[in-house]
């Protein structure tokens, strides 16, 4: 009886795992291809053996919106979500709302809530980085593969490059990594003065020495950051920047639990298009003050300030968001989408 038991129990081992790759090769085969851009990536531990780590925006659920059904749901970790996906910008999709309850039409992925809380039980606004889980998030590759790709995605204090990932996506919610590509467009943000922390902050075993003197960094009142925008493909594009370089704002990088947003500017309004070509391998550099008015924040209240005087815990990132009004120029090759920089606080601290 007893072998018998334990042959029974082998037997529904094999069924099980048989019916998963059965059920994700079917969904290879069948379902429908979509891309999803990755989010900016911290470099350290980036890639394991023969497969890269990945992370997208909607890995955060901060940076997303909820309807969650009752509206008091609260969750569990375990708990099943679904990502449901907005329009394509192109062929790009991005998340429009996160549901405990999965979606009858329209493309979803599902997912799950993977926080690190203690006893499991938390309230939205205490979510941690990297809190969902999609099932998306390693790409495996060939060997020495992932080396190549590091270097391509970049560095923290250096140009970032998107990834762009192929992603088949069955009629339940079951996504499955089928292949990826690299965003034309490539991002760095830089504190002139830190470079050379920024750089030894890059180089093994300084992690722990750089976080400690990070925080004693002083930002003076014209202190600025450098945002950089370059053209990573082999053909020319264009970027449309109108007004006073209104194509970029600042946002909290924890959007939907933060209290502060880019302040009311002279961006807020319908701008007129100013189209940048950019050759392969040219960039457009912009200096960011936030002690002018153009890159203040504004509190719940509506209050707006320069973010130098909040703590060193708050960050924000730099988002070139291509405007509504962007036009198809005939035998131009238009960039449409948003592209963030890594994340960075009032001390010139690059997360």
């Amino acid at each position: 009886m007893r072998r018998l038991l334990i042959g029974l129990c082998i037997v529904a081992q094999v069924l099980v795992l048989g019916g998963m790759v059965f059920g994700r090769e079917s969904v290879v085969q069948n379902g429908q291809r979509i891309y999803l851009r990755t989010a900016p990536i911290d470099p350290r531990d980036l890639f394991r053996g023969d497969y890269v780590r990945l992370r997208y925006r909607m890995n955060d659920i901060n940076n997303l919106s909820v309807k969650w059904s009752p509206s008091d749901f609260l969750p569990v970790r375990g708990e099943k979500v679904y990502a449901v996906l907005s329009s394509p910008t192109r062929d790009i999709y991005d998340v429009a709302y996160l549901t405990n309850k999965k979606p009858e039409s329209g493309l979803f992925i599902r997912g799950r809530i993977d926080s690190r809380l203690l006893n499991n039980r938390f309230s939205i606004n205490r979510f941690t980085l990297n809190s969902l889980k999609f099932g998306i998030e390693q790409l495996f590759v060939e060997q020495g593969a992932g080396v190549e790709i590091e270097n391509k995605q970049g560095l923290r204090g250096g140009l970032q490059v998107p990834m762009e990932v192929e992603v088949a996506l069955g009629r339940n919610g079951v996504a499955v990594v089928t292949g990826y590509r690299w965003s034309s467009l490539g991002i760095e943000l830089s504190f002139p003065e830190n470079e050379n922390e920024n750089e030894n902050e890059n180089e093994p075993g300084n992690r722990e020495e750089q976080d400690e003197r990070q925080p004693q960094l002083e930002r003076e009142p014209n202190t600025t950051l450098t945002i950089r925008v370059e053209n990573v493909s082999d053909s020319p594009l264009v970027l449309n920047n109108p007004g006073n370089d209104c194509g970029f704002m600042i946002e909290p990088r924890l959007i939907h639990s933060s209290k502060y947003k880019q302040a009311l500017n002279d961006c807020n309004g319908q701008l007129e298009p100013n189209y940048l070509s950019l050759e392969s391998g040219e960039a457009y550099s912009l200096n960011v003050n936030p002690g002018d008015p153009r890159w203040y924040i504004q509190n719940e209240a509506g209050v707006p300030f320069d973010m130098r005087t909040l703590s060193d815990s708050e960050f924000f990132r730099i988002v070139y968001q291509s405007p509504e009004n962007t036009e198809t120029l005939e035998n131009e090759a238009i960039w449409i989408g948003e592209l963030s920089s890594p994340a960075f606080n009032s001390r010139g601290r690059i997360d």
